[in-house]
This record gives structure tokens, C-alpha cells and sequence, in this order.
């Protein structure tokens, strides 16, 4: 048998290296998604160690082993180094996330992703032979699936499943959040035919997510809205755009101006409706005296009749 200088058989000096270079490639991939979710450095570094071990720890746990990247610590300090790198460069430079180095973005992310997968499937197979089940072809491809996608199950799989169960039961659209990747909403515009709406909190790279199969615009920013939609608009004047109009009737007004399709809004409340009702029948029964108890009653249900009718025009 061969070994390398420090000892090592060359078949362990191969799959430590794979390992390493899954290692880097998946807490790249877990830091981007931490950056592009606006997380300081510590989530940053956090997310891109347990995408880059979780799926080892959770195999190892599995077979009864303390997990390695307990044990070798190298592993866990290459992905700290890798995420504290990523977020170096990226957190510095956001400007990489919007206009033509989203697509870019996207790509990396496809490639790290596809790259970990790989190395850290084959390392999971090996793990299980090792370990002493060569003939056991069930559990060596469990192990495989769980040390490549372990760490990184909230990083589009889920979205794509769930929007494919929310089809299933008769919705009529999904609705993503705003930090959602190109890859994912593609994705899931190539799963489901119904639309894919897609919130914006800001107008930056919303020609991109109009590429990547965006149906829908939902746009949610605040005292911002209107200009936010102005400028989508400006964009793109095709695309459909929702969009949060205020609480009141001048911010609605402004946002439909400035080009929204549709406006959210979200009438009083039950416990809103009936304040006002309890404030006019506190009028009525302080300047009406002398009315009978059945006309105040009666002019009580008129004015809730009233302010229900009101608030379903609006």
C-alpha cells in the first residue's frame, strides 16, 4: 500500500482533500445566503460552518461516531476562514448583489452548491464503507444524500417543495421573500403554472428576477413604496405590480400614480369597528335621552351597518 509523508494511505489523503475542497465550497455557498439575508459577520460564520459540517455531523451521529469535525478541528476552522473571507469581500462590496453581478452571484452559487454536493455525497459513501457496511446499498445512499444536502436544506429545495404542495392545494400563486435566489425563482417557475410573485423591498436588480420567471411584483417598503414602484415601472412596463398602500388614502393614491396595479390593504379591525360603534352609541345616548332604548338600539345597528359597508368599498 502506498502512504503519503505524514502516514497517510493515499485513498485518505484523496478523500481528506475532497473534503477540504467540499468544505470551502459549501461554507462559501452558506455565506453568500448569509450576506445576501443582510447577517453580521457571527451568522455569516455560522451558517456557512453548519452548511459545511452539518450533513457530516448529522451521518456521523448516525453511525454512532463522534462527529470528525469535532474531533479535526481543521475542518470546522476552514469553513469559519472561508465565510470570514466571503464576507470580506462581499459584505464590503454589496454592490456585487444587484445589476449584472446578481446573474454572477447566481452562477457561483450554482457552482459551489454543485461542487460540495458531489465531493461530499462520495465522502458520505465512503463514511459508510468504511464504517463497515459495504453491502448495505440502502444506507450507503442515505448517507451519500444526508452528507451532501444536510447542511443546506433551507437553501431552495424546501421553497420549491412547498410551493409545489401549495399547488396541490388549489392556491393561486406563491409568494417569495425578497432575498430569494435567481436559481430558486427559475426553479420554481419551471415546477409550478401558477404565478410566482416575488417581493422587492428595493427596485435594485428587479430586471433579473424579471428574467428569472418572475409573474408578479410584490413590493413592500415602507414609507418607500410609491418610489419603489415608480421605478420598477420605469423598468419594466409590463410586469404586474402589488403593492402596500399605506393606511391612508393619499399614501394609496400615491402608490397607484406611481404605477401599482394592485393595493393591499387591510381594513379596520373587529375590535376597531367596535370602538367606533361604542363611541356613537355613547353620543347617542348622551345627547338622545329622551329616545327610547329600542331607537337607540336600532340607530346602533345602522351606524355598524354603516361602518362594515365602509370598510368593504374601500
Amino acid at each position: 500500500m502506498l502512504y503519503g509523508e505524514n502516514g497517510m494511505d493515499i485513498q485518505s489523503v484523496i478523500v481528506f482533500c475532497m473534503e477540504i475542497i467540499g468544505t470551502v465550497a459549501f461554507s462559501a455557498s452558506g455565506a453568500m445566503v448569509g450576506i445576501n439575508k443582510s447577517m453580521d459577520v457571527f451568522g455569516v460564520c455560522v451558517l456557512g460552518v453548519f452548511t459545511a459540517v452539518g450533513g457530516g455531523m448529522a451521518r456521523d451521529m448516525i453511525l454512532c461516531r463522534v462527529p470528525s469535525a469535532l474531533i479535526n478541528p481543521v475542518y470546522v476552522a476552514v469553513a469559519a476562514a472561508t465565510a470570514i473571507v466571503v464576507f470580506a469581500v462581499l459584505w464590503v462590496k454589496k454592490e456585487h448583489f444587484h445589476g449584472r453581478f446578481r446573474m454572477a452571484y447566481d452562477s457561483l452559487m450554482l457552482i459551489m452548491d454543485s461542487l460540495g454536493l458531489g465531493i461530499f455525497t462520495v465522502v458520505g459513501v465512503l463514511t459508510g464503507v468504511k464504517a463497515g457496511y459495504p453491502g448495505n446499498t440502502f444506507l450507503l445512499v442515505f448517507l451519500g444524500t444526508l452528507t451532501g444536502v444536510g447542511g443546506g436544506l433551507t437553501k431552495g429545495v424546501r421553497v420549491v417543495n412547498l410551493a409545489m404542495y401549495a399547488e396541490m392545494q388549489g392556491a393561486a400563486g406563491v409568494v417569495v421573500n425578497a432575498p430569494t435566489a435567481g436559481r430558486i425563482i427559475r426553479t420554481l417557475r419551471e415546477t409550478v403554472d401558477i404565478p410566482v410573485i416575488v417581493t422587492a423591498v428595493t427596485s435594485d436588480g428587479i430586471e433579473e428576477r424579471i428574467r428569472a420567471g418572475a409573474s408578479i411584483i410584490n413590493v413592500a417598503g415602507g414609507y418607500k413604496t410609491a418610489e419603489i414602484v415608480r421605478e420598477i415601472r420605469a423598468k419594466s412596463a409590463d410586469i404586474p405590480i402589488i403593492a402596500s398602500g399605506g393606511d391612508t388614502d393619499e399614501s394609496v393614491l400615491s402608490t397607484i400614480r406611481a404605477g401599482a396595479n394592485a393595493i393591499v390593504w387591510t381594513p379596520p379591525s373587529n375590535g376597531e369597528v367596535f370602538r367606533a360603534v361604542m363611541d356613537a352609541y355613547g353620543f347617542i345616548k348622551g345627547t338622545a335621552a329622551r329616545t327610547s332604548e329600542s331607537a337607540c338600539v336600532a340607530e346602533l345597528m345602522k351606524l355598524y351597518q354603516q361602518k362594515v359597508s365602509a370598510a368593504q368599498s374601500k
